[in-house]
């Protein structure tokens, strides 16, 4: 069997991380015998610029804006570009231009990528890795397969195209802190030599900042409801990895304390303090059983069990249901979340 690894390493020579580097997103296609996808082409990360890498080091490199980085790319131990193409009758467009050519794996069982010049941050790391024309043939990628203190998880890749780009078929995904002194390891093992490598995308990823717009405020928090997946419920979906604070592949109340500690408090929502969790625009039993399955079970919750922090403090407890039980008795005129004998409120 036959292994390739992405390695990044913020120390030492593996990985270098310049304090001066720009954080960047960047695409990277593999090969061009199949043409380079055009710049409106997001793929499963951000539309820009393509930057064609034919050859190792990849140099030269441009972020998605096309502006020049520092960034370069390289093969280690002993591997080499290997250019493949075939073309697969169900791919088309920019789909056939990213997924059609790539590098094959080379024959020594280990290859590592070395990314230098990355500035620290978050970001997501998707891997595409699908055989054309090969719907038997199969990547198993290995995220954090040699930092064990990170975690590791492990995803196969391949099949036939179902039409559309699809996570599990034509690429993996992966979210990864570059923190200076820590190392982050990604293996890939294929089961086939028809297996390659079509490209990469490098996304940039503010913590809290859902669209992108290099602020945290009301719109993020508004947006933190549509990713809640609850815990150990993930994997959460595409667009949500600036939700996950800790990293852990969902999304839940954990990481909605965190998003509350760096939302900017002047465009932080006010707290309706409502009781209407079905949004029913009416509050009754189903109220209620929301808010006791928010209470009780913390692994498995409706999505709608976000409302139930009611007064707005972050947690789900006896004071949300001591402030529920005034609203639902008709007092919707008293100011229940500030008469609460809870001193968490706010």
């Amino acid at each position: 069997m036959k292994h390739l690894a992405l390695l990044h390493k913020t120390a030492a020579a593996l990985f270098a991380c310049s304090a001066a580097s720009v954080g960047q997103s960047l695409n990277i296609d593999f090969g061009n015998q199949a043409g380079v996808p055009q710049q409106s082409y997001a793929a499963a990360g951000l539309p820009g610029v393509w930057n064609a890498v034919t050859a190792f080091p990849a140099d030269g490199l441009v972020d998605l804006s096309g502006m020049p980085i520092p960034v370069t790319v390289s093969l280690m131990s002993g591997c080499a570009f290997d250019p493949a193409s075939q073309d697969d009758p169900a791919t088309n467009q920019d789909d056939e231009r990213l997924l059609d050519d790539g590098t094959r794996v080379g024959d020594t069982d280990t290859c590592l990528w070395k990314f230098e010049n990355l500035a620290s941050g978050t970001y997501k790391l998707i891997v595409y890795a699908w055989s054309p024309g090969q719907p038997d043939a199969t990547t198993t990628i290995y995220f954090n397969a040699f930092d064990t203190s990170c975690g590791s998880s492990d995803v196969s890749v391949g099949g036939a195209f179902p039409g559309q780009l699809e996570q599990g078929v034509t690429h993996a995904r992966d979210v990864v802190s570059v923190l200076g002194g820590r190392e982050w390891f990604c293996s890939l093992a294929t089961s086939s030599s028809d297996a390659m490598i079509n490209g990469l995308q490098l996304v940039r990823v503010l913590p809290g900042d859902a669209n992108r717009d290099g602020q945290r405020n009301l719109i993020d928090f508004l947006s933190f409801r549509n990713c809640r997946t609850g815990p150990d419920a993930g994997p959460y979906a595409d667009g949500c990895e600036s939700f996950d604070f800790d990293f852990d592949d969902d999304v839940d109340f954990h990481d909605f304390y965190r998003l509350q500690l760096i939302i900017d408090s002047a465009a932080a929502p006010p707290c309706a303090c409502s009781g209407d969790l079905d949004q029913s625009l009416s509050i009754g039993v189903f109220d209620y059983l929301l808010l006791r399955q928010a209470l009780n079970n913390s692994t498995v919750c409706d999505p709608r069990c976000l409302a139930a922090d009611i007064n707005c403090d972050g947690f789900i407890d006896g004071c949300d249901l001591e402030v529920f039980s005034c609203l639902i008795n008709n007092k919707f005129g008293a100011p229940c979340c500030e008469i609460s004998t809870c001193n968490n409120t706010r």
